[in-house]
């Protein structure tokens, strides 16, 4: 029974799509907007919640506008996800069946019933037809700038004879910051993003800029007033009342082990490399695998860190000062290390290399970009174990001469 409601969900919203796609939906008398913000499941893609608009009549229609819909049997779905070229769409179905999928989900829903006029109302319900137009209806899904959250707040606000007036409690917080928040139980999860994350996220929101997270965004619209309306001679509340739609739920928070956090496992992989660096056969085959398998993995993660940076076009993934350590070119010394003719190259790979893993550091040190704590043992092990090897390479390719340092023959 777990996935048959969403299974349900989209049977339906296909068959209904079909039947609406030459028409719009229309509302009889007594329309009443609302907000619909859904609070955050388990799911990595629920984690930061949900929104959607809902409209109905005294007629009983109801209707809730879905802006987070996406089909995982487009071709190329995951080559495309991970491209940032996800194209969702809007879907348009009755509200019992939005809800459902919450309640069954064990997931919070809050509605806040929006305190617009009738022309409003008229103007908002006019342009979601319009948007639901099958030309107009998908659009490419951005998580910060263009999502599930985003849109329905742009829509009313096209709608309003006059203009939106809030102060966010968030402005002041960083992208990073926020969305940490929601993530910070997982802590795999939390890693991952960070490392995928760079300088940008850590620019702060500013005014209205927390509104791409549904639960950020209905704070905000409590708090909001309209502002200089035709008729207004006072800021208009923007929200009329508050009431939970679904719930409420006892909430379970798991959190990772702290066996298996990333922290721990990271300093447990200093200390064994550390013992390596110190232990009396320092070029042993145990010492080479251990480096090989240390640079053959910074230099995967530097791979995905590099595509995401350059070829991508997910938000807040530009300018990633991570690429200091997780160098995608540390493929090379993790093949070439087993190779005795490549030690000359090895040699000057590692001396470049060690500056950019001290260059890391400085940027550690003054905050140019927030990096995850679980790393800092991560790249003091390998300022550790590149440095041992420039030394190693050092004593067997060059001696002392009357002249200098020369490459012994």
């Amino acid at each position: 029974m777990k996935g048959f409601i969403p299974l349900l969900l989209i049977v339906f919203f296909v068959a209904y799509t079909d039947l609406l796609r030459a028409q719009a939906v229309q509302y009889g008398d007594s329309v009443e907007v609302s907000l619909l913000t859904c609070e955050p499941g388990d799911a990595v893609y629920a984690r930061f919640g949900h929104s959607a608009l809902r409209i109905r009549d005294a007629g009983g229609r109801d209707m809730s506008y879905n802006y987070g819909i996406f089909d995982f049997r487009t071709t190329n779905f995951y080559w495309k996800f991970l491209r940032g070229q996800t194209d969702y769409l809007l879907g348009v179905y009755p509200t019992e069946y939005f809800l459902a999928e919450y309640r069954e989900r064990g997931s919070v829903v809050w509605e806040q019933v929006l305190n617009l006029t009738a022309p409003e109302k008229q103007k908002l319900i006019d342009l979601l037809n319009e948007n639901y137009r099958p030309e107009n209806r998908m659009y490419r899904y951005n998580f910060v700038f263009d999502n599930c959250a985003t849109r329905p707040k742009v829509m009313v606000q096209d709608a309003l004879d006059g203009r939106l007036s809030y102060e966010s409690a968030y402005a002041a917080d960083t992208y990073r910051q926020l969305i940490n928040d929601y993530i910070s139980n997982d802590a795999w999860l939390y890693l991952g993003i960070n490392l995928v994350f760079g300088a940008s996220a850590d620019q702060t929101v500013g005014k209205g800029g927390a509104s791409f997270l549904p639960e950020l965004l209905r704070n905000d619209m409590q708090r909001a007033s309209i502002v200089g309306g035709a008729g207004d001679s006072h800021p208009r509340p923007f929200v009329k009342s508050t009431q939970m739609a679904v719930g409420p739920f006892a909430t379970v928070v798991e959190t990772t082990p702290w066996w298996m956090h990333p922290l721990f496992i990271s300093v447990v992989v200093f200390f064994a490399g550390l013992a390596l660096t110190l232990q009396r056969h320092k070029n042993s085959r145990t010492s080479k695998l251990f480096d090989s398998v240390l640079y053959g993995l910074t230099a995967l993660g530097g791979v995905i860190i590099f595509l995401l940076s350059f070829f991508s076009e997910h938000p807040l993934v530009d300018a990633n000062w991570n690429l200091l350590w997780l160098n995608p070119l540390n493929l090379l010394p993790a093949i070439l290390i087993w190779q005795r003719k490549a030690r000359k190259f090895l040699l000057y790979y590692h001396s470049a290399n060690v500056l950019m893993q001290l260059a890391a550091g400085v940027v550690m040190v003054l905050q140019v970009q927030q990096f995850p704590v679980a790393v800092f043992p991560l790249v003091l092990l390998l300022l550790l174990r590149t440095s041992r090897r420039i030394k190693r390479l050092f004593t067997q390719l060059l001696e002392r001469s009357t002249n200098g340092w020369k490459w012994k023959k």
